[in-house]
This record gives structure tokens, sequence and C-alpha cells, in this order.
């Protein structure tokens, strides 16, 4: 990526899916400052686990039915788009804290989220940036 931007390409970068495993906080707080101070970012969008049936299929007969991912969907959540997705306080606890890290080390660092709801990008703060994920120049 430093290569890249070296070159004069803007980089994108998409930390998805968060994974809310043992200590995920001190994971995640570690990896996003060490990101954001060695590579030169446009943009970040951050996401939890937006699956469908099948593929989670295929991670739990890889990982498990008790994997750190499977554990914290909610099956009651019935998404417009048919895709599994974790508890929704999960999901902003995630974006949220992950958010204070960014904004702590790179306060004018662009971010987004990947396949949220309106309320999501609101809660964080993003609401300014809705549409313009890495899916979208």
């Amino acid at each position: 990526m430093r290569g890249a931007a070296k070159a004069g390409y803007p980089i994108r970068v998409v930390m998805m899916p968060i994974i809310p495993g043992e200590g995920w906080q001190d994971i995640y707080t570690a990896f996003t400052r060490h990101l954001i101070e060695t590579v030169p970012l446009q943009r970040l969008t951050i996401g939890g686990i937006c699956s469908y049936k099948s593929a989670r299929w295929l991670m739990e007969n890889k990982l498990g039915l008790y994997n750190p991912i499977s554990l914290n969907i909610d099956d009651k959540l019935k998404s417009q788009d048919g895709r599994a997705r974790y508890m929704g306080s999960l999901r902003q606890e995630m974006y949220s804290f992950i958010t204070s890290v960014v904004r702590n080390c790179r306060p004018d660092l662009e971010l987004a989220l990947c396949l949220e709801d309106k309320e999501y990008w609101q809660n964080t703060g993003l609401e300014n940036n809705i549409g313009r994920c890495n899916c979208v120049l």
C-alpha cells in the first residue's frame, strides 16, 4: 500500500469483518493505529459481518458452529438483503470504538461504513459520509 501511495494512487482500506473475539478492542486499536501511522490512507471503511446463508454455512463447516463470528450473529434479525449480521448493539459498539481510535490518531481521515443502515452512520457521527464507502469513487 505504501508503494502504491508513493506512485500516486489513492489508498482506501476496508476493515471488514470486524470480529469481536476475546480482546478485540486491544487488537483493533493496535492494528488501526499501525495502519494509520504507516500508510497514507485516503479513506477507511469499516464493517461487521454481512453474510449470506451459503457463506455462513461454509464458515461454520470450517470453524464450527461456536466460532466468534457465529456466536455474535443475530439470528432473529431479518435484514432486507437476506444477510446475517451481528446484533445491533454490538455493531454500534464496534463502529463507535474503531471510529474513536481513528479520530484520536487522525481526525481528518475519511471514514465510512460498509453495508450499514442509516442509524449506524448517524450514531457514529458519520452521517455526512453516507454513500462514501470504498465501493464508490
